[in-house]
């Protein structure tokens, strides 16, 4: 818990910075790092949940890691990046359904019968 406050204080720092009213920067900010450890968790049983949520993860920390490097040419609705993030999370989730049931009616239908 120690290295979040630290950490948060450098993004609070900045982040008052750039908003003139101090009670949304510090608010949004305090809000931030409580939301933070809790979504951590949920998110790290919805990946041991589902198998192809991983690879979500894998390509939204991506997709972040170019908007951030081309956000001086290309700036993003937010919207956009919001529909983005909540669709691959959206398509990790049924993909690992899907896959799931698809295996469940493999063994189904490889069991061999009973005899009589």
């Amino acid at each position: 818990e120690l290295t979040d406050i630290f950490f948060a204080i450098d993004s609070v720092s900045a982040k008052v910075a750039q908003i003139p009213d101090y009670y949304l920067s510090y608010s949004s900010s305090i809000l931030a790092i409580f939301g933070l450890r809790g979504m951590f968790f949920v998110v790290q049983d919805m990946v041991d949940e589902f198998d192809l949520l991983k690879y979500g993860l894998c390509f939204i920390l991506v997709f972040i890691g170019i908007e951030l490097m081309i956000s001086d040419w290309v700036q993003l609705p937010a919207q956009v990046v919001c529909v983005v993030i909540a669709s691959v999370f959206v398509v990790g989730i049924a993909g690992s359904v899907m896959q799931h049931y698809s295996k469940d009616d493999k063994k189904e239908t490889n069991e061999p019968e009973a005899p009589p």
